[in-house]
């Protein structure tokens, strides 16, 4: 009985200190950023997600109005191109670490239309 108590006491120890131990923080929040920083329609935009995380590799989403944009990621950078579209857009960049832990942005693009060309008498 006494030998039960001991291998219980010393298993729960066990847990609370592995569950102590596999507290990792969060990768960090992912910024946003597109060039050009006001575009117009039918301008290609450069869309670029950045995130870091100190105790794993990280995986980017990356979705303009709800669907996945493709792109490419090259350590803690993940850059995508699209084509604007006249409208508001919602961005939205999921960061997910080695351990399921995942951190998301959004960010709103405003695009306008370009503008009319100036004609001029000569």
């Amino acid at each position: 009985m006494k030998t039960k108590i001991i291998f219980t006491l010393i298993s729960l120890m066990l847990i609370f200190l592995i569950t102590g131990c596999m507290n990792i923080p969060l990768p960090s929040k992912p910024t946003i950023t597109f060039d050009p920083s006001k575009p117009v329609a039918g301008q290609n935009v450069k869309i670029v997600a950045k995130s870091s995380d100190d105790y794993s590799n990280v995986s980017f989403s990356l979705e303009l109005d709800g669907s996945t944009l493709e792109g490419t990621q090259l350590g803690d950078t993940f850059t995508a191109n699209w084509v604007a579209v006249k409208g508001e857009h919602v961005l939205k960049a999921t960061v997910t670490d080695d351990y399921n832990h995942s951190v998301s942005a959004t960010k709103i693009i405003e695009v306008g239309l370009p503008s009319s060309p100036i004609i001029k008498k000569v």
